[in-house]
């Protein structure tokens, strides 16, 4: 009609501040596969407290920090191994101390996924 007037969107079309932060710190997490990141390590390059980034990380990704590495590391696992990457390469280049250790870890992943895939069921 003639003379409406057409209001903006409630919802930005651009996300905030904080949402690009979380944004970088998730392509940094990616790139690294978590390789020494930490809480604290991640809120200080993002410039927040830990207790406000791990609540705008969670607020804009659905995960806690360690949930969000936790992913990543399974999705770099997958492509190494799809590659024929060795075990004890696999857990250098995700930053484990040590082959055991990136096992142990594993089959904890491993065991967490199943239960969620049962519980969906």
């Amino acid at each position: 009609r003639g003379g409406d007037v057409e209001l903006e969107p409630a919802v930005p079309s651009h996300p905030s501040l904080p949402g690009r932060v979380v944004e970088a710190v998730c392509r940094h997490i990616r790139h690294t596969a978590g390789r020494g990141a930490n809480l604290a390590h991640l809120a200080h390059i993002a410039g927040y407290s830990p207790f406000h980034f791990l609540r705008l990380f969670k607020q804009h990704t659905g995960l806690t920090v360690h949930q969000y590495i936790d992913r990543c590391r399974l999705e770099r696992v997958a492509d190494l191994q799809q590659r024929g990457v060795s075990q004890k390469a696999i857990a250098a280049a995700l930053g484990f101390s040590s082959p055991s250790t990136y096992s142990r870890w594993y089959h904890r992943q491993r065991l967490a996924t199943n239960e969620q895939v049962g519980a969906a069921s």
